[in-house]
């Protein structure tokens, strides 16, 4: 995973703080609705993704589906994005 640019790091820690969150069964508590369903990390993007983050995905998507936890990006091209 070191292979990815610096600036994706933000989003594998993300990923990886939305996978421990599940994994520790904190959603239940924070949504407790949550329970019963089939929980998917959905990642929403503006611009296409770069083959390197699209193989990247394409592993996680892999390894969560193993534990039961779906993954899957979602490009919204429509959307502005948001101003910091």
């Amino acid at each position: 995973m070191s292979s990815l640019a610096p600036c994706n790091h933000l989003l594998q820690e993300k990923i990886n703080t939305c996978i421990a969150f599940i994994e520790r069964e904190e959603i239940y508590s924070e949504i407790p609705d949550a329970c019963g369903k089939h929980l998917i990390i959905r990642v929403l993007g503006l611009h296409a993704l770069p083959e390197q983050v699209d193989w990247f995905f394409k592993r996680i998507a892999e390894i969560l589906n193993e534990r039961g936890i779906g993954f899957d990006f979602e490009l919204n091209v429509n959307e502005e994005a948001p101003s910091l």
